[in-house]
């Protein structure tokens, strides 16, 4: 099986650098492209993301295509 690792973080940006926190870490447990899409997108609405991060290489290509 191959979960998909998530983590949210809230990024403080300062004058010369940033800080960040982890806020939530979580695992999908599912191959299925549309399950894991769909909890992105449900995590973004959740925290009022202004941007998200994927690895977009390997396995991670078929969130891109």
């Amino acid at each position: 099986i191959a979960d998909t690792a998530v983590g949210v973080a809230k990024v403080i940006p300062k004058e010369n650098y940033f800080t960040y926190k982890f806020v939530n870490l979580l695992k999908v447990a599912s191959t299925d492209y549309m399950v894991v899409a769909n909890t992105f997108k449900k995590l973004v609405l959740t925290y009022n993301a202004k941007m998200l991060v994927y690895d977009a290489n390997g396995v991670g290509a078929g969130l891109r295509d």
